[in-house]
């Protein structure tokens, strides 16, 4: 589960250079437009594809960091079985969707694949952005899997893993521990929040 957490991380680290190398193209282009009335070709294509593809990793980076958003008024006030089972509901919930968005992704790649489809500008086969965003849905689908597990192993495993139980986004401050049991690895990586943060 940790080789999980360092692929995300590198690819969050590749995505954001990425994001940053497309805001100096951005600047460049506007540069280039004002002094010179030039303008680059596809500018605009490029950043389509670049935030689809932050999105898609963002979305596993964002689990495991607990940044996803989970309203819980009542959650914290239940019997500790009934909080567990509800949070093994809100994890296998979760990653229904993460498999429902891979799905969709797969038919829209296969689409573009058999029509050899090009970008509107035809700077490349639009299989090649598509493939890193069907990636970026995949590792959604494998955070998600890991956090289902993590939620339903038995407490002692849970501990010599570094996880936790609950869905993810789900802190709570100044609650036990057992009413602020989380999916995920611990979040406290390079300088980021520590436990006693969460969202509401």
């Amino acid at each position: 589960m940790g080789a999980v957490r360092r692929l995300v991380d590198a690819v969050g680290d590749i995505a954001g250079a990425g994001l940053l190398v497309y805001c100096a193209l951005v600047i460049a282009d506007i540069v280039s437009r004002r002094a010179f009335g030039v303008s680059f070709h596809g500018t605009d294509e490029i950043g389509g594809y670049m935030m689809s593809a932050v999105v898609a990793f963002g979305f596993s980076a964002a689990l495991f960091d607990r940044a996803h958003v989970r309203i819980d008024l009542f959650l914290p006030r239940l019997p500790r079985i009934v909080s567990h089972w509800l949070n093994v509901a809100a994890s296998v919930a979760l990653l229904a969707y993460a498999l429902f968005l891979m799905w969709g992704g797969v038919a829209v790649f296969r689409q573009s694949y058999s029509m050899s489809a090009v970008s509107p500008t035809s700077l490349a086969p639009l299989t090649i952005p598509q493939f890193v965003w069907l990636f970026g849905l995949g590792l959604f689908v494998v955070a998600a899997l890991v956090c289902v597990v993590a939620c339903v192993r038995p407490p002692g495993l849970r501990e010599e893993s570094g996880l936790e139980e609950g869905p993810a986004g789900s802190g709570h401050r100044g609650k036990r521990p057992e009413e602020s049991r989380l999916i995920g690895p611990d979040p406290v990586r390079r300088g980021s929040r520590g436990d006693g943060e969460g969202h509401v």
